[in-house]
């Protein structure tokens, strides 16, 4: 959200070297410690759940990972919390203040997380976030692994063997919450051109771990690809 950090630069993640809102990866950013700034979001789930809305989806959730984050200043994290407490406590604050609305609540996160033990410094921790979520959507896209993930030189190469790896490692963390894993299929070349043979190979590799759905990315909602492959899949 970089509109809100400029209309209330009291509730931005704060640029230590200046005192103004901190910009990194091309955005500003709201501090993820202020309630304030919880209490904003919550506000919206409510208006679009009273609209008909079945599915708040909170994309990014996190604290910003690359650019200047060596100069971000929390101002409201007052009690020295971890940025896992301020996500996972923002979703529980979500889910508490929604209980009345006939709504399901869902959450992005990188591929990544499913395999790492710790938050990566942006308070994304799967099992710390499952238990306040209907859904969890990991973004397990093979061109986003780096050279010698798995032993691959080319791990974009492998669609079904990155996808396969990140939900076995993922999912027993989830235990028993009523969190289902639903994972982003990657629908975009980066590098490696992705066509319909790329696409079932990510899909075959989710149904097989029993994960019924998925979602396609393409940052240029251009689909024709996963129609083909769904076409293909159909036969």
């Amino acid at each position: 959200d970089s509109i809100l950090p400029r209309s209330r630069p009291d509730l931005a993640i704060k640029d230590s070297r200046t005192g103004m809102p901190l910009y990194s990866e091309g955005s500003y950013w709201p501090d993820i410690y202020s309630e304030e700034v919880w209490d904003y979001n919550i506000e919206i789930v409510k208006e679009l759940a009273e609209k008909g809305v079945k599915e708040i989806q909170f994309d990014y959730i996190r604290a910003p990972a690359r650019g200047n984050v060596y100069y971000a200043d929390y101002t409201h994290n007052e009690k020295n919390e971890s940025k896992v407490w301020a996500i996972t406590s923002f979703l529980k604050k979500v889910r508490e203040e929604t209980e009345a609305y006939d709504i399901k609540i869902s959450a992005d996160v990188f591929g990544w997380t499913f395999i790492a033990d710790d938050d990566q410094g942006i308070g994304q921790l799967i099992e710390e976030m499952a238990p306040y979520l209907d859904y969890i959507y990991p973004m397990a896209y093979p061109s986003h692994y780096s050279p010698g993930f798995l032993g691959y030189g080319i791990p974009d190469e492998y669609p079904y063997e990155v996808m396969k790896y990140t939900l076995e490692k993922g999912i027993p963390r989830i235990g028993d919450t009523k969190c289902r894993v639903i994972p982003w299929i990657q629908a975009f070349s980066l590098g490696v051109r992705y066509t319909e043979v790329e696409i079932l190979e990510q899909i075959r590799a989710a149904e097989e771990m029993g994960i019924k759905g998925f979602l396609c990315w393409n940052a240029l909602n251009n689909y024709a690809t996963v129609e083909k492959a769904l076409m293909l899949r159909e036969k």
